[in-house]
């Protein structure tokens, strides 16, 4: 994305000019959503976030969602992330706790 953005920059056009609008904010999603995991979960944590969106793309490639049911399984599938991690949190030995 960024490479994106700075041949965008370079060229003086939008970054829509390479790619659809949705997909390049869906990126930008994705993206935040994986520097949320590595910043809160490590590396590991984002590994396994990557797991969850490639997952749910594969899922959602034959194209029999909507494009809101497509966004709505996203997120519940983030959603699941999430609370699976801070339920694990419970069976962390303290000493590994921060």
């Amino acid at each position: 994305m960024d490479a994106i953005k700075k041949l965008a920059a370079a060229l003086e056009v939008g970054t829509d000019y390479f790619l659809d609008y949705d997909i390049l904010e869906e990126q930008l999603h994705n993206e935040e959503f994986l520097a949320r995991a590595k910043e809160i979960y490590g590396s590991r944590g984002m590994a396994q976030g990557r797991a969850i969106l490639e997952q749910a793309q594969a899922f959602y490639a034959r194209g029999n969602l909507s494009e809101d049911e497509r966004l709505a399984f996203r997120d519940e599938m983030e959603a699941i992330f999430w609370d699976s991690k801070e339920d694990a949190k419970k069976y962390t030995p303290k000493k590994y706790r921060s």
